[in-house]
């Protein structure tokens, strides 16, 4: 009844080599199926920029140039949105699906400290030859020196800001010795509020980041003439390119070379001037690291003064 003649099988596979084949056949799909899960799917990229000018949608046109360029440049197929706000950015992040992300450098401090992300490479701003970032802080001409200033005062920006990365990151050498209280204010009509400060209709100054700053320069109005270059900010390392998700060596190698060699030609240029980027670099791990310990330090509860202590 178990003899040779009545061996198992498989479904119209009569005789070996035809099994082999089939067995063969069998072996290459999976290989297929693999290389799309590990080497071959698209990846998902994420923009953190909150208060970034434009909605999603009207970045999205940039953001599909962008990765079609790196696709041009023999990168992996990638696919992604930008999030105009932290709070989408912690959502998006939470479900887990985005491989990598390029964010603002206060959105990766703040998403550093609850999640896992490796710091990957760094962005070039625009008008930078280096990863590096300065704010500039305008007032008034015949205003008052910040460090002569007291009680409340006003900080216009074009996009939300942490008060302690603005004080504790960008501005922590001001020799005023808590007398004054700034309260940041976002303006969506910056040149509007920048006219209104030269003009003394409202009090306050107005906080510039590096491109901004470089339009500004650029303008030939008369009521410029009565704005000041108040301050200007520590030196702090550019928008981080981050991954949320451990991937093949082979595959960050190609996403690595991909996005430095995008700067290097006319077309690349021109998409990346798009995202005011110049291009991307290796990043200094250390110098993120510095910043990463201030801003945790800033975030950190007060110790308590025993004897100050109910007990």
């Amino acid at each position: 009844m178990w003899g040779t003649e009545s061996k198992w099988i498989p479904p119209q596979a009569t005789t070996l080599n035809e099994l082999n084949n089939r067995w063969l056949e069998f072996f290459f799909f999976f290989f297929l199926i693999s290389s799309a899960v590990h080497g071959e799917e698209t990846l998902q990229m994420i923009f953190v920029y909150p208060g970034g000018e434009g909605s999603a949608e009207e970045a999205q046109p940039f953001l599909d140039q962008f990765f079609e360029q790196i696709k041009k440049m023999g990168g992996p197929d990638i696919s992604g949105s930008y999030l105009p706000s932290l709070e989408e950015g912690i959502r998006t992040v939470q479900v887990g699906r985005h491989h990598i992300g390029i964010l603002s450098l206060e959105s990766y401090l703040k998403l550093k400290q609850q999640y896992s992300i490796d710091l990957f490479l760094a962005t070039l701003p625009l008008n930078s030859t280096t990863p590096e970032e300065r704010y500039f802080l305008l007032a008034q001409a015949s205003s008052d020196p910040i460090e002569s200033k007291t009680g409340l005062e006003k900080i216009y920006l074009s996009r939300p800001m942490d008060p302690e990365f603005f004080g504790e990151i960008l501005f922590p050498n001001f020799p005023l010795d808590k007398q004054v209280t700034f309260q940041l204010e976002v303006t969506p009509q910056l040149p509007i509020t920048l006219k209104k400060v030269s003009q003394g209709e409202i009090e306050g100054m107005v906080l510039l980041d590096s491109f901004e700053y470089q339009g500004f320069k650029k303008l030939e109005l008369e009521w410029t003439k009565n704005l000041r270059l108040s301050s200007v900010s520590n030196t702090v390392p550019s928008s981080p390119v981050v991954l949320f998700q451990t991937l093949p060596e082979a595959i960050k190698k190609n996403m690595e070379q991909s996005l430095i060699k995008l700067g290097s030609t006319g077309e690349g240029r021109g998409i990346l001037r798009n995202l005011r980027l110049r291009g991307f670099v290796k990043p200094s791990k250390q110098i993120y690291s510095d910043v990463e310990e201030l801003f945790l330090k800033a975030h950190s509860p007060a110790p308590i003064n025993p004897a100050e202590s109910p007990n």
